[in-house]
């Protein structure tokens, strides 16, 4: 990222606007009383439009909450596997067959 004044960014608009879409960097011109702008490109600025959309979207529809308890439910019952395997109620599986019985009961995969 660069930080440029706004007379350097006036004299060097073309350069600048290339070497924002050319090498994907963001240029940020400093002004006066700390009212800087932002460059980025239009690539840039399309991801982070479709990323605030997306979390528009999940913000209303709820899902970041069932995420978030789906999180607590395979938080524990990793828990309480291994508290089953330090009694020995368990035995031990390879990781990769833990991971998959814990998704099978959270209906995740």
């Amino acid at each position: 990222m660069q930080v440029v004044n706004f007379t350097e960014a006036r004299n060097n608009l073309k350069a600048i606007f290339d070497t924002v879409y050319h090498n994907d960097e963001e240029v940020i011109v400093h002004r006066k009383n700390n009212e800087n702008v932002a460059i980025i490109s239009m690539e840039t600025y399309n991801a982070y439009m479709r990323h605030v959309a997306a979390s528009e979207r999940v913000m209303d529809s709820g899902s970041l909450y069932a995420d978030d308890e789906a999180f607590k439910r395979e938080r524990q019952m990793f828990h309480d596997r291994l508290s089953a395997l330090e009694d020995g109620t368990e035995k031990a599986v390879p990781f990769d067959a833990m991971w998959d019985s814990i998704d099978a009961e959270l209906g995740v995969r």
